[in-house]
């Protein structure tokens, strides 16, 4: 069984073996990915393929570049991983894995700790291609809504933490939010405010400066008055937690 990741990097492995040579030729690992990834019925016509992969091609040469990369992903990766009929190609069902269909499926089957293990970084993080900017754009799109269905189900899974008691758990699921989308303010402000109902007030204003200041470096943009309004509350709080002038006779 071969094993495609995609998310936090890209890597194929062939039971524990790490696929090197393979993946050194990015236009052959990117057609695996949009073979696997790239249609919810997973099954593309050639042409289709060609107008992402080669879209400055004469026709000609685009099909016998074609050719040459199905050729070579048969080759290094077995001869019955791509089916094909006529003009269209598609997946053989049962030969490769792939992270991000497990992390859909977690995420259908009500798994949502499940998907946040297995979302480890940003989809096709350090891999390019050149030459196929429709590749670029469709893989940009997927990357972000898996972001965002990472971000949401860490969301969930602190509010099931947070709503059985667990508030360590709930502050761990919500930062892991913050690491996959770092300028979340739902999510900050969650956390603040979880963070002040445990008398964590001083930890609540770091978490705010902190998130402010990526803000400002990032973006050159500052929180949202209702964030700002949960700093406010949150000094006042610590204010009124400390100790007063102790009074000696």
């Amino acid at each position: 069984m071969l094993r495609l990741r995609t998310l936090g990097g890209v890597s194929l492995f062939r039971g524990d073996e790490r696929l090197s040579e393979f993946l050194a030729g990015s236009k052959r690992v990117a057609l695996l990915i949009y073979l696997a990834l790239g249609d919810s019925e997973q099954v593309y016509e050639r042409d289709e393929i060609i107008s992402v992969f080669w879209p400055d091609t004469t026709d000609g040469k685009a099909r016998a570049a074609l050719r040459q990369q199905l050729h070579v992903v048969r080759k290094d990766l077995g001869p019955g991983l791509i089916d094909s009929e006529g003009s269209r190609l598609r997946l053989a069902p049962g030969v490769l894995e792939c992270d991000a269909r497990d992390f859909e499926s977690h995420l259908v089957e009500g798994r949502p700790s499940q998907a946040l293990s297995t979302y480890r970084g940003d989809f096709l993080k350090g891999f390019f291609v050149t030459g196929a900017p429709d590749f670029e754009e469709w893989a940009a799109g997927f990357g972000r809504r898996v972001r965002d269905k990472a971000a949401g189900a860490g969301r969930r899974l602190a509010a099931i933490h947070r709503d059985d008691g667990d508030v360590p758990a709930a502050l761990r699921s919500l930062r892991r939010v913050l690491e996959i989308a770092p300028y979340d303010q739902r999510s900050l402000r969650a956390l603040m405010e979880l963070l002040m109902a445990a008398g964590e007030n001083g930890q609540a204003i770091l978490e705010y400066e902190r998130f402010a200041t990526r803000l400002a470096n990032d973006l050159d943009t500052h929180p949202a008055p209702e964030t700002a309004s949960l700093l406010d509350q949150a000094r006042m709080r610590a204010e009124a937690d400390r100790p007063g002038p102790q009074v000696t006779g």
